[in-house]
């Protein structure tokens, strides 16, 4: 669908923390945020709540995943894809969620889907 452009993918990584807080408010069955009273006080601490968590994924991940798009190595794709995923995970449960590690595996498979529709053309053309 896209290209993996630095813009591309910082939107794909901000696009997927918001996904995954609202599979979080779905999961938890906490719909607070969504409540008529106050939404601007609450949608400010959303925001709060999920912009440090994504800007660090997106220093930490962003050239990465643009070097692994660049590479001609279907192999070396899969591996740089996978231990980024893997940092992911373990730099989310130790700084967000130490109590309920399910949260990272969550994250991890909608990473996973994101990655998948942002850039499944670019990706299929790898495995061509």
């Amino acid at each position: 669908m896209y290209k993996p452009t630095i813009k591309n993918i910082l939107l794909c990584i901000f696009t997927k923390y918001i996904a995954f807080y609202v599979f979080l408010m779905f999961k938890r069955n906490d719909f607070s945020m969504l409540e008529a009273n106050d939404i601007g006080n609450k949608l400010l601490y959303f925001l709060l709540m999920m912009l440090p968590l994504s800007i660090v994924s997106m220093l930490l991940f962003l050239w990465p995943i643009i070097y692994s798009f660049k590479m001609k190595n279907l192999i070396c794709f899969i591996f740089i894809i996978n231990l980024v995923l893997l940092i992911e995970y373990l730099v989310y449960t130790y700084l967000a969620s130490q109590s309920n590690l399910w949260n990272g595996i969550y994250l991890t498979i909608i990473s996973l889907l994101f990655l998948g529709l942002f850039f499944y053309k670019h990706i299929i053309l790898m495995f061509k």
